[in-house]
């Protein structure tokens, strides 16, 4: 008979703590080697970038005025480098909204589109940036195809990958990109990356019993994440049991209806604090949602699926991370 879930980080496969930071490293280490910015041999100045689509990215100047997915704006503002404007796929148009864009002043950087389908073509071409950063997760761009193309007509385009690797390398690769461009503070926080990931590993250890769902809140139900995420990658790598359905979804969740969540218990449950998900005083009038065991003990926190993937943005995610998993027992 199967087991309704399955609990990351059970078994003899789960890695240590140690040769989890190794292995990053060294991920972080080889994309650094293997993918930097070449010169592109067309003269002084000339500027060129080998993308993640393996394309070779290339000007007669390093590009100035840069449109970018509104994470990834982000990650390069905490590296020094200030997009000229920014689209996004999962965004409130509000200002004060910080899930995805971290400490990158909205107010300053003008947007170009905030939900998925809706990037405004018209001012682009207008703004006629020097280059479009895509963000890409699993190798999916996040622009619709229609969108995706007009912008391609309009400026040169360069994907970076957002999900697909270790976290670490992924740290080394926005990095990595935000030198290239110009930023003035490429290694910024990654002291308090490496120190996040250290407590989070110590939280998980003491907590290996607690297990952890990753949900977002809808009217019909949960959306289960999967291990997919960079964070619950990490967490799942350093042996936290996590709450995953036994049946089909996307690459990312599981849908379950309200009245099959009770046979997922978890003993702490983390909320996706984005524009897409209810959240838990929006859930409260459910009479399911209520008496689940661990929002009876009030073991419920906040968690961000898309943490600003600079080493700053992510220690600050990983760190609320441990102090939530400090505070939880199993119920």
């Amino acid at each position: 008979m199967s087991r309704p879930m399955s609990e990351a980080g059970e078994g003899a496969g789960r890695m240590s703590r140690r040769s989890l930071l190794a292995t990053t490293a060294l991920a972080a280490a080889t994309v650094v080697g293997g993918c930097a910015a070449a010169p592109a041999g067309t003269g002084p100045g000339a500027w060129a970038f080998r993308d993640d689509s393996g394309k070779l990215v290339t000007s007669r100047r390093r590009p100035e005025s840069v449109l970018c997915y509104l994470g990834l704006a982000a990650a390069l503002w905490d590296h020094g480098f200030r997009c000229a404007g920014t689209y996004s796929a999962l965004t409130s148009p509000d200002p004060d909204d910080r899930s995805i864009s971290g400490d990158l002043d909205r107010r300053a950087v003008p947007s170009f589109g905030d939900l998925w389908g809706q990037v405004r073509l018209e001012k682009i071409a207008a703004a006629r940036p020097d280059l479009v950063i895509v963000g890409v997760m699993r190798g999916e761009p996040l622009l619709a195809d229609h969108d995706l193309a007009g912008i391609e007509r309009l400026a040169p385009t360069l994907r970076i990958e957002m999900h697909d690797r270790p976290l670490a390398a992924t740290l080394a690769r926005v990095a990595e990109l935000a030198g290239a461009l110009g930023g003035t503070d490429r290694d910024r926080g990654a002291k308090e990356y490496e120190n996040a990931v250290a407590a989070l590993g110590r939280a998980v250890d003491a907590r290996r019993d607690v297990r952890t769902a990753f949900v977002a809140g809808q009217t019909a139900g949960l959306d289960f994440n999967l291990v997919a995420f960079p964070t619950v990658r990490l967490v799942h790598d350093l042996g936290l049991p996590t709450v995953v359905p036994d049946s089909r979804g996307t690459a990312y969740t599981v849908k379950v209806s309200w009245e099959n969540v009770p046979r997922y218990p978890a003993d702490l449950i983390l909320v996706d604090q984005r524009p897409y998900s209810r959240q838990p005083d929006q859930l409260a009038a459910n009479p399911i949602w209520r008496r689940l065991p661990a929002v009876e003990r009030r073991q419920v926190a906040a968690w961000n699926p898309e943490p600003v993937l600079s080493y700053a943005g992510v220690a600050k995610e990983l760190q609320h991370l441990a102090e939530v998993l400090n505070g939880a027992r199993h119920l």
